[in-house]
């Protein structure tokens, strides 16, 4: 139940964090002047967490989980509550500054959550179970919101979001007091961070990660460009996120029973840059379906592999402040690459522009993670 509760509260957070991308099309005009604004707005949901990561482990050593869960709940219903009735780009910001500081503790909060009450086998599952739920909120943005859109108005389509973390807030009490550490979580290691090591894993992570959110943000506006309407492109984008939600366990279930998840990562990652471009050709129609799917399982399989690499060069005394360093990494890409995306799509007047993007993003990802097998061979001896 409770694993239950986690899962679908990350879900709605991948929800909140696409829905501007899901609902792009209809936000250029009413709301936002071009795809800049659009790029600037979706990256404003990471940027609060380049101030929030590093923090956030001692806030929630000394606050406790459930108030640290509860507060990033309430920034996340506010946040969205405001970005829906906003007259502008400015107010919209402020939303989603607002539901990104929110959405900042929750990601570090929701793994302490798994990590305290779940160990032995039972661990990579409920980590898998997680990695997976992002995706899954992902896709029901694309394929739930563009329809309320369509019924109602763009609006109305946010309001739901925020309205379902209000109600998701009703059932935290349920999460109980929190469970013991798991056996041995008290045996500090000597060993001191592998820095280098751990740069280049975030790096490889931001990279993975503005990889897949470029796509996902702007996918919708390429198949409205190449002729399809707004509720078609949203339930093509989505089969993106939903091949995820398989394929990222599995890449976790694979790498574990490979014992090397850098290879897996490279493949991955490698097939991510030869697709991407492909996709900003292929069109709305069966080519482009199946680009997406075969984009999903590649970026499925690269997932878990790459989220793994920190806990290879972390010894546990370290693993708060280590942690923050790694999230701080993460957040900073995340918000600069898609008003970057943004700027080459308005620049270059080809909505294909950002699947470009994501390929190079999905390419420094995969330089970082050789690199990260360079600094971090010491450890594996």
């Amino acid at each position: 139940m409770v694993l239950a509760l986690l899962v679908a509260i990350r879900a709605m957070f991948g929800m909140q964090a696409q829905s501007v991308g899901a609902l792009g099309p209809l936000l250029v005009g009413p709301l936002l002047a071009d795809f800049v604004a659009l790029g600037t707005l979706v990256g404003a949901y990471q940027s609060p967490g380049v101030l929030v990561s590093l923090p956030a482990g001692a806030l929630v050593a000394r606050l406790g989980d459930r108030r640290i869960l509860t507060t990033g709940m309430v920034l996340m219903a506010l946040g969205g509550a405001v970005l829906a009735m906003a007259p502008g780009l400015p107010m919209a910001l402020v939303g989603r500054v607002a539901s990104g500081a929110g959405g900042a503790l929750l990601n570090l909060v929701l793994i302490k959550l798994v990590l305290d009450r779940f160990s032995g086998p039972a661990l990579p599952v409920a980590l898998g179970c997680m990695l997976g739920s992002w995706p899954g909120g992902i896709a029901l943005a694309l394929l739930g919101l563009p329809p309320i859109a369509a019924l109602l108005d763009w609006r109305a389509a946010l309001g739901c979001v925020a309205l379902v973390f209000a109600l998701l807030l009703l059932a935290v009490p349920a999460l109980g007091a929190g469970g013991p550490p798991p056996r041995g979580a008290a045996v500090a290691s000597a060993r001191p961070p592998n820095w280098p090591a751990l740069v280049a894993a975030g790096l490889a992570w931001v990279g993975y990660n503005t990889a897949l959110i470029l796509v996902l943000t702007f996918a919708p506006a390429l198949f409205v460009a190449q002729g399809a309407d707004a509720a078609a492109a949203g339930r093509l984008s989505s089969l993106y996120g939903w091949v995820l939600v398989p394929m990222l366990p599995l890449g976790g279930w694979l790498a574990g029973r490979w014992g090397r998840p850098v290879p897996l990562a490279l493949l991955g990652l490698a097939g991510m840059v030869l697709l991407n471009p492909v996709l900003a050709v292929a069109g709305p129609g069966a080519a482009g379906a199946a680009t997406l799917l075969g984009i999903g399982v590649l970026c499925g399989l690269a997932g878990a592999p790459i989220f793994s690499l920190p806990a290879q060069v972390l010894p546990p005394a370290a693993r708060g402040l280590g942690m923050g360093v790694y999230y701080t990494i993460y957040y900073a890409g995340m918000a600069l690459a898609p008003p970057v995306a943004g700027w080459a799509r308005d620049a270059s007047g080809e909505p294909g522009a950002p699947m470009l993007a994501a390929a190079c993003c999905a390419a420094i990802s995969a330089v970082a993670v050789l690199a990260f097998a360079r600094f971090a061979r010491p450890e594996r001896t």
